[in-house]
């Protein structure tokens, strides 16, 4: 069977296209590509060799935002275009055609892109610092081995000499040396790019690593009912004070030691442990250290009864009952007097450079920090520095030898009765103390007690 079309049915159809006109079709946008940003994104694409384009149209969000980037064709050839837009943080469909000044249109490339802005970065975290500390003269800071694919590195911030100093350091390095650091805080922050492309670098929010005074700088005392603590010298910019809690009598209490300062002295103090932590003011916020627990030190002295000491010289007969066991007895007005060199007095010769010391014979080697010597008290006479010793010095020994140099060179207060000097933490079973200063005046120099302790 065979069908047949009229002439004049075919014709109609060809009609109707003729009817509409020529249709131009441009050639398309060439390969987009994207890279995101900062509450921006930008496209690159190649320009497409067909001369009838004069520009090429950027729209977005489904139409209602556009841009036009017109083609510079002075260089001549085939080139890359690229233009940066600015948007809100989301995630993007950007639809790209060539149109030419007839507003014929080519057919649409389309490309996707990320804008990310402040809702990205605040969920971004440090790299830890797991420590930091001197290590042999350097100030080493270790961080944490575990690292995010888009993580970068870090910033290191310090200040030094009033200069700020920065360190990179690279995600692939776990630990660092900060030159010329001599302080306890630092700020650090952690950089990103969100992929690989990204035309921006995001940051965690700065941290603050503060650390506290080490344990062996601080030397507690407590006497009586008042606690003195004393720190050292703080060097750095940012340091504020240290907070000092306690709880006495089932209440928390807090004292504060400004930066100015470096001896803490809390009155009606009653406790046996204290908690510190350092205090940091990094733009107007403060940050602290983490506490460290201290226990307070009570001086304890050395029970002195089974104490055998001997002088370097005879004893004067004056007083009647001058006697090395004087200076352990507990009586402040008895007193062991011995002649300086250079005198002569009730029935003893010193020579003129001899010296002059006692030794005392612990029979045992107990741990002691300090001692505590006490000047001869009662009448009038007694009080005058012409009979105290101005200046002493230490040797411990386990032999009855001067096997070891403990301190020399101690200045002894002639003014106040008792005296109480921290030396080094020593065990030994010998202690002999030195006269090595005095005045010229009167013939003898008196000690009514002389005592060791340790603070425990």
């Amino acid at each position: 069977m065979i069908t047949c079309i009229s002439c004049d049915d075919m014709n109609s159809i060809h009609q109707d296209y003729l009817d509409e006109g020529e249709k131009v079709y441009l050639g398309k946008v060439n390969e987009p590509e994207s890279f995101p940003g900062r509450n921006r994104v930008k496209l690159i694409w190649y320009q497409n060799a067909d001369p009838d384009i004069t520009q090429t149209v950027i729209s977005w969000n489904a139409g209602k935002d556009s841009i036009v980037k017109t083609f510079d064709r002075t260089t001549g050839g085939i080139q890359k275009d690229s233009i940066i837009i600015d948007v809100e943080e989301g995630t993007y469909s950007f639809n790209l055609f060539n149109a030419n000044q007839s507003d014929d249109k080519s057919l649409i490339s389309t490309v996707q892109e990320v804008s990310y802005g402040d809702n990205y970065e605040k969920y971004l975290v440090n790299r830890m610092v797991e420590s930091a500390s001197f290590q042999e003269g350097e100030f080493v800071v270790q961080l944490s081995a575990t690292v995010l694919s888009n993580m970068i590195g870090s910033d290191i911030f310090w200040q030094q000499n009033g200069m700020e100093e920065k360190l990179f350091v690279t995600k692939s390095k776990n630990k660092v040396t900060l030159e010329n650091f001599s302080g306890l805080s630092f700020a650090y922050q952690t950089l990103y790019m969100p992929k690989s492309t990204a035309i921006d670098t995001f940051y965690a929010a700065k941290a603050i690593y503060a650390m506290n005074i080490s344990a062996d700088k601080v030397t507690p005392l407590k006497e009586g009912n008042t606690l003195n603590i004393t720190f050292p010298v703080i060097n750095d910019p940012y340091y504020t004070g240290i907070e000092i809690t306690w709880v006495q009598d089932g209440v928390e209490h807090i004292y504060t030691l400004d930066k100015d300062n470096t001896i803490a002295a809390i009155d009606n103090f009653d406790a046996s442990r204290i908690n510190y932590r350092t205090m940091f003011d990094y733009d107007a916020t403060t940050y602290y250290s983490e506490y460290t627990e201290l226990q307070v030190l009570n001086p304890v002295n050395l029970n002195r009864s089974g104490w055998t000491v001997t002088a370097s010289h005879n004893l004067p007969t004056d007083p009647a009952n001058n006697s090395t066991d004087n200076i352990k007895d507990g009586d402040n007005d008895t007193f062991l007097s011995l002649i300086k060199p250079g005198k002569s007095y009730a029935g003893v010769t010193v020579s003129a450079g001899e010296t002059v010391y006692f030794v005392i014979d612990m029979g045992t080697s107990p741990t002691f920090d300090y001692f505590i010597l006490r000047h001869r008290q009662g009448n009038e006479a007694a009080t005058s520095p012409n009979l105290r010793v101005h200046k002493a010095s230490f040797y411990g020994s386990n032999t009855g030898g001067n096997d070891y140099v403990l301190i020399t060179g101690v200045d002894i207060d002639v003014d106040a009765q008792e005296n109480r000097y921290d030396i080094p933490r020593s065990t030994y079973r010998y202690l002999k103390m030195t006269y090595d200063q005095w005045t010229d005046t009167s013939s003898a120099m008196q000690i009514a007690e002389f005592y060791l302790g340790l603070w425990q």
